[in-house]
C-alpha cells in the first residue's frame, strides 16, 4: 500500500511494476469514497526495477484510493493508496477519537 500526506500536492509513489514500460504510462486514482476516476499527469523514473512516479494531485484524508497504472491496454501496476496526515509508523485509525466505558 502507497501512503500519501494529503497536506502535499506533489506527490512521489515508488512501485514495483509488473514490467519495464517503454512508452508513456496511464496514472490512474480511483476514490473508493466518491467513486471518482481521475488521471494525473506523471512523469516517471525506472532504476533499478522501481517504478518512481511524481504527480501533482490534492488528496483528502483518511480516503482511499486504487492506482492502475497501464501502457496502451497493458498493466503495468495495481495497487492501493491511503492519504494520511500522519505518520505511517505510528497510524492509529482511531487518533482523535474519544472512548469511554459504559460499565
Amino acid at each position: 500500500m502507497v501512503i500519501v500526506d494529503p497536506n502535499n500536492t506533489t506527490h512521489t509513489t515508488k512501485v514495483i511494476p509488473r514490467f519495464l514500460p517503454t512508452l508513456d504510462i496511464d496514472f490512474v486514482l480511483y476514490n473508493e469514497v466518491t467513486k471518482v476516476e481521475s488521471t494525473v499527469v506523471d512523469s516517471y523514473v525506472y532504476t533499478d526495477g522501481i517504478l518512481e512516479i511524481t504527480y501533482d494531485f490534492n488528496f483528502s484524508e483518511d480516503e482511499n484510493y486504487q492506482i492502475k497504472i497501464t501502457e496502451g491496454e497493458s498493466v503495468v501496476y495495481r495497487g492501493k493508496l491511503f492519504a494520511t496526515s500522519q505518520d505511517a509508523q505510528d497510524y492509529d485509525i482511531e487518533e482523535g477519537v474519544y472512548k469511554y466505558s459504559t460499565i
